[in-house]
């Protein structure tokens, strides 16, 4: 049963919560919702109410603890069936995205599968649907079927070419977790071509920081599959993007640099040391 002070406690905690323009304490917004539950009562539609709230602030404070929150409100949603088509929207949306940063396959998938039904009640734009198709690829990878999130994260990086003006961050993403889904593969080539393609992205968006990282990765990859030559032609491209970076990403580079071609020399074959080949 509900405490009937629970609604008048509960609205004032939502208004600011729905409230663009007012600022509080993430972790005490918590401990202040938290604090309702007695006061919900167990398995009510207060509750379900009070769980969504809380799976939505956790997720966007990146806890884990979203996720358990969504749960319980989805299964007590089935139940009242108080939460609007956008509440589920955002609160499977959210805990999606923390699903996918703590690596819980599983539960990637069914939020992202959650979601989708009330794309539609939500204003939504094709970056939430990109995102949608992103958490689903990289929860298979997290759940271990690393084929067919490969095969899906190919498939967004083809409908994000075709779209007139993908963006750029979503695409250094897509590309990103290509190049991780290929080393799960064992797919030296394709983690290499996906890693040079960050690069020429970078390059095309002006950004010579993310090259410049995105080159000293590729010398890795290169090396990785025993490519010596492709390593020292990254790592001095790294040392080139690099000077039209930030002072501290020209010093890291010039470390990394430092470091790489020493992995380099000790990768070759002693013959080819003596003789002085690459």
């Amino acid at each position: 049963m509900t405490d009937p002070t629970f609604q008048t406690r509960f609205d004032a905690l939502k208004t600011d919560l729905d409230d663009p323009d007012t600022r509080f304490i993430g972790g005490d917004m918590v401990e202040a919702l938290e604090a309702l539950l007695p006061l919900a009562g167990d398995g009510t539609a207060a509750e379900t109410r009070l769980r969504r709230e809380l799976a939505v602030l956790e997720g966007k404070r990146g806890d884990v603890a979203c996720i358990a929150h969504a749960a319980r409100a989805a299964a007590l949603n089935a139940t009242h069936d108080v939460l609007t088509g956008a509440e589920l929207f955002w609160m499977h949306y959210v805990t999606a995205d923390t699903a996918n940063m703590w690596g819980t396959g599983a539960q990637t998938l069914a939020h992202a599968a959650g979601a989708r039904p009330h794309l539609d009640a939500a204003e939504t734009t094709d970056m939430h649907r990109d995102s949608l198709d992103l958490y689903e690829a990289s929860g298979r990878i997290a759940a271990g079927d690393v084929a067919a999130g490969h095969s899906a994260l190919m498939a967004l990086d083809t409908r994000l070419l075709a779209r007139d003006g993908p963006t750029y961050a979503g695409r250094i993403t897509v590309l990103t977790r290509l190049t991780d889904a290929c080393n799960s593969l064992g797919d030296h080539t394709g983690r290499i071509e996906a890693g040079r393609t960050i690069i020429e992205t970078a390059l095309a968006a002006g950004d010579p920081g993310r090259a410049t990282s995105g080159s000293i990765s590729l010398a890795r990859m290169c090396l990785d599959a025993g490519d010596t030559a492709g390593a020292r032609a990254a790592t001095e491209g790294a040392a080139t993007y690099a000077q039209a970076a930030s002072p501290s990403t020209r010093t890291w580079a010039a470390k990394e640099r430092q470091d790489l071609l020493a992995e380099i020399a000790a990768s070759r074959p002693w013959w080819r040391r003596l003789l002085g080949l690459s």
